[in-house]
């Protein structure tokens, strides 16, 4: 077992805020796709301003990689043109965010690891821990692809397929196709080629990135079981969904529309959801 300790607020861009107004509630910041990524709605961010020496609390609303609109019942009156970090950095201040996140890094690959959560502070210590959900989690990563495949002719039937093995491989998946006889209306030997045009003309998509699936969207199955239970706001699953699912995508339950939530824990075993399950138990729905 080991312990270690993460402040409570870390910066998640420094010196990337440059201006509030307090007309619209919204942060000028220089951003890019990985910070856009943390900020997501509800969430809370504390921000430094130089002209009174305090950081204010905001909860965001939403954002872009130039902007970030935040809720207004936050506790500064007055916009800023130009801001100056804590630090002394003139022009910008940093972007911290809330109750963050802590990665522990150095772990053994393929050892399962428990993980608790406790908060301290100087006047009382370290309170009673809260377990993850889940428990635990097992460090691990898909391998990468073989060094230098090379294809060569063995006789009129058969191909021969060699690579450079890696140490840390239990098997491979070794995938072949068959050239038709005849070319296809595309002049491909291999299948007609289908294209799709996406237009994204009124979305007010500025941003971010998305999953593409084909098919009736109302019948589209997802892998795996879930376990449900009247008044609760989280999913069990059998399968990991983070693949296929991202925050604010709706699903369908038992027949019950949901979303899934913009907040709490998202994981290979547990989903959230935008309100409480109303429908019956089943532990495999």
């Amino acid at each position: 077992s080991a312990r270690t300790s993460a402040v409570a607020d870390a910066a998640l861009c420094a010196n990337c805020v440059t201006a509030f107004d307090e007309d619209t509630d919204t942060f000028t910041y220089s951003g890019d796709s990985t910070v856009l990524r943390e900020l997501i709605p509800q969430r809370k961010i504390m921000v430094y301003f130089s002209d009174d020496n305090t950081s204010y609390l905001f909860k965001i609303l939403s954002a872009t990689t130039t902007e970030i609109r935040v809720d207004s019942g936050h506790l500064r009156s007055s916009s800023i043109g130009s801001m100056n970090g804590q630090s002394g950095y003139v022009g910008a201040t940093d972007l911290s965010i809330l109750g963050a996140e802590y990665l522990i890094e150095g772990l053994d690959a393929n050892e399962r690891y428990f993980v608790r959560v406790s908060a301290e502070n100087g006047e009382m210590g370290t309170g009673l821990p809260q377990g993850t959900m889940p428990a635990s989690e097992v460090p691990r990563s898909a391998p990468s692809p073989p060094d230098s495949a090379s294809l060569s002719v063995i006789d009129k039937h058969t191909l021969q397929v060699d690579w450079i093995d890696e140490q840390d491989v239990d098997s491979y998946d070794v995938e072949y196709f068959t050239k038709s006889h005849v070319i296809g209306p595309t002049l491909s030997f291999f299948g007609a080629q289908e294209v799709v045009e996406l237009d994204s003309t009124g979305l007010g998509l500025t941003d971010g990135w998305f999953h593409l699936y084909f098919g009736d969207d109302a019948t589209l199955a997802l892998p795996g079981t879930v376990e449900v239970a009247p008044g609760r706001d989280t999913v069990l699953t059998t399968k990991d969904l983070s693949p296929h699912l991202s925050r604010g995508d709706a699903i369908v339950i038992k027949g019950l529309q949901y979303a899934v939530a913009e907040t709490g824990d998202f994981s290979s075993t547990v989903l959230p959801l935008s309100k409480p399950f109303d429908g019956v138990r089943d532990d495999a729905a």
